[in-house]
């Protein structure tokens, strides 16, 4: 379901949060550019703790902070049928890049995960390359591509599996 760009909110946020805890059948929600902020986004991560359909979900551009990124994280760890997760565009930063991290160790699920334009910092990648070591099931981790100097921080600290290549919108980390 595409509901990019319709200023739904934090309290529509929650409406739709309601419905996503009990819905069976909705596979992708994109939710891009929606204003939904920090409210919104601790009552759609609460539902997803509950959903078992989901499988994709965007949440881009919707002025996300660590705070609330904090409540997602912990969805992350119960949540075992999302596959794709988009929070480009926020404003997470250090300490939303160090709650992923942790979520990253316990999620069994998550293939892709896009954290660009994001202001995490080379330390928050270096969170996010030990989380991996215990993580088999992220395939894509995409960053900005300026961000070489965390290539190095991800290559020193990662396993041989991981390889890193870098594109014309962001780089993306392959597993």
């Amino acid at each position: 379901m595409d509901l990019s760009f319709n200023k739904i909110g934090s309290k529509s946020a929650q409406y739709l949060s309601t419905a996503l805890q009990y819905n069976s059948s909705l596979l992708s929600l994109n939710l891009r550019s929606n204003n939904i902020g920090s409210e919104g986004v601790e009552y759609l991560s609460t539902s997803l703790q509950y959903n078992s359909s989901l499988l994709s979900l965007n949440l881009s551009y919707n002025k996300i902070d660590s705070k609330s990124v904090k409540y997602l994280s912990t969805s992350l760890q119960y949540n075992s049928s999302l596959l794709t997760l988009d929070l480009s565009g926020n404003n997470i930063g250090a300490k939303g890049a160090q709650y992923l991290s942790t979520s990253l160790q316990y999620n069994s699920s998550l293939l892709i995960l896009d954290l660009s334009n994001n202001r995490i910092g080379a330390e928050s990648v270096q969170y996010l390359s030990n989380s991996l070591q215990y993580n088999s099931s992220l395939f894509i981790l995409s960053l900005l591509k300026d961000y070489k100097d965390l290539s190095n921080a991800l290559k020193s600290n990662s396993s041989s599996k991981l390889k890193l290549s870098f594109t014309d919108g962001f780089s993306k980390l392959r597993i």
